[in-house]
């Protein structure tokens, strides 16, 4: 299911106090950069800064055989569009 972050963040419905013992915590300073897979599950707490935003960069590499279901698409599209509109975020057509 979809996060209340902007993008293509995912929430795991049924997380479990067991599952939180697994966690390995990785503290991060001001500046740096964390690099995971993108199927690692991982979390953040929130941003504990008022005028400074969280950033984020994802890249996604493709073989050349890979090709775009349009109707998969068009979904996420337009799920992307709605929940970016929710956040006031105005929406380009």
């Amino acid at each position: 299911m979809t996060s209340p972050t902007l993008g293509f963040s995912q929430s795991i419905s049924d997380l479990d106090p067991s599952d939180l013992e697994k966690e390995v915590n990785i503290v991060a300073e001001p500046g740096d950069a964390l690099i995971h897979y993108g199927n690692t599950i991982h979390r953040a707490g929130p941003n504990g800064t008022k005028d400074r935003h969280r950033r984020s960069f994802a890249m996604v590499f493709k073989g050349v055989s890979a090709q775009r279901d349009h109707e998969k698409f068009q979904i996420y599209h337009e799920s992307s569009k709605l929940q970016q509109s929710s956040f006031g975020i105005e929406v380009n057509p």
